[in-house]
């Protein structure tokens, strides 16, 4: 039994399968009972010893534990995350969350998404942003927060939203 490939965090106040994240060798082995434990206790999370659902609750901090397939000594360090609370776009710096900003057809804007509180998943890179255009033929935007201003004449909507679970969400 391995844990390969297991997520080693999750976002506080959720769920985690754990026993779909096992991989069996050999493949075809038939006793796939597996018994589970969180090493040492811990205060924010809980394990299912014999299904291996963990259960957490939110965190305002990081706070790290491990989890151990007790039949087989297998363990996962795992790290419980905040939850996003709040999203905000920054563009060189200044922040452009909520505002409204004339740009000329052809400049490019660098946006760049913070989340609140500072300590989340996002703020460590466990998860991406999502950028969104409500207008893609007015202003494109890539995966990293690089808008391209293509023709003027509308107003158009600018979203950051964050991929931790929590898809919170902030426009310009």
């Amino acid at each position: 039994t391995d844990l390969t490939g297991f997520q080693d965090y999750v976002l506080g106040g959720k769920k985690l399968a754990m026993s779909k994240l096992v991989t069996y060798e050999p493949a075809d082995v038939t006793n796939k009972k597996l018994a589970w434990e969180i090493v040492g206790g811990c205060d924010y999370a809980t394990i299912n010893a014999s299904t291996g659902a963990l259960s957490t609750k939110a965190v305002t901090v990081p706070y790290e534990f491990t989890v151990r397939v007790s039949s087989t000594y297998a363990e996962m360090a795992v790290t419980i995350y905040p939850a996003t609370t709040k999203v905000s776009i920054f563009n060189n710096g200044e922040n452009v969350t909520g505002k409204t900003i004339n740009e000329f057809v052809g400049e490019t804007l660098w946006l760049e998404a913070l989340s609140t509180p500072e300590e989340s998943m996002m703020y460590y890179d466990k998860a991406g942003w999502q950028w969104i255009s409500s207008a893609t033929d007015y202003v494109s935007i890539d995966a990293n927060g690089m808008a391209t201003i293509l023709k003027g004449g509308k107003t158009v909507t600018i979203t950051a939203k964050a991929l931790d679970g929590t898809n919170k969400t902030a426009t310009f």
